[in-house]
């Protein structure tokens, strides 16, 4: 299952090689990224498009995709577990950031409860901090 941004820039546009999205939490702070590569004389077009799905994101989430989303996060949590190192890695992130041990059940159970709503109020919140960009490749000055 692909991602929305991903249907948008590399399967529906063909504007990158690659599309992706990361996220790192901390305890008292995170950051989001995406990133992209694609030929030089598309950057442009791809930084823009890129930015509109954030645009998007922020308005509306279909049902559909909110329990495609919930289905991918659920079958992703059960593969994870089926690996060693998933339970111990689990329990040291949950310590760390939340000062207790949550299982999987808990967070199927509160991504299972999760809304549209909450998602586009929660992407509204994320990108109405200053955002950053970064491009490698020659300079010519596109903004």
């Amino acid at each position: 299952l692909s991602s929305r941004l991903f249907q948008r820039i590399r399967e529906e546009l063909a504007l990158a090689y690659s599309v992706g999205s990361w996220q790192h939490s901390f305890s008292d702070s995170g950051i989001f990224g995406i990133s992209a590569s694609c030929e030089h004389n598309r950057q442009q077009e791809l930084t823009d498009s890129i930015f509109e799905e954030i645009n998007k994101i922020q308005d509306f989430i279909s049902e559909e995709e909110l329990d495609r989303a919930k289905s991918q996060i659920e079958t992703s949590i059960h593969m994870a577990e089926e690996k060693p190192e998933y339970k111990s890695e689990e329990i040291g992130k949950n310590f760390a950031l939340f000062g207790k041990f949550i299982s999987s059940e808990e967070v199927i159970d509160t991504v299972n409860k999760t809304c549209a709503k909450d998602l586009t109020d929660i992407a509204t919140k994320i990108f109405s901090s200053p955002i950053s960009l970064a491009k490698i490749g020659p300079n010519d000055n596109t903004k």
